[in-house]
């Protein structure tokens, strides 16, 4: 029975996987803490800004807050770059938050 033994080549790409590695690992901060970042931003800011009793708003915000973060996280992955993914969830983020302290 023979073992197969990497090549030259084989061992050469090996050193190669640092990159795609680095691309899941700041998709998924950018998905998972990024987003939940901006969910409660949306929460927050839907909980100010909606009209009617606080306790709605709240519920409102909280239960739409849901919605944003599974996009988020969705984002993270379908985005072509990391960048972009990074860049698709921060600007929503700053927007919320910036619509939670004008309204504050």
């Amino acid at each position: 029975m023979t073992v197969a033994t990497p090549t030259a080549s084989a061992k050469a790409r090996a050193g190669t996987d640092a990159k795609p590695r680095i691309d899941m690992i700041s998709r998924t901060i950018a998905g998972v803490f990024a987003g939940y970042g901006m969910s409660a931003l949306c929460a927050a800011c839907l909980a100010v800004c909606l009209p009617g009793e606080k306790a709605d708003a709240a519920q409102t915000g909280t239960l739409t807050a849901f919605l944003v973060y599974t996009a988020a996280i969705i984002w993270a992955y379908a985005a072509a770059s990391h960048w972009r993914a990074w860049i698709g969830v921060a600007v929503p983020a700053a927007l919320f938050g910036a619509l939670f302290l004008a309204f504050r």
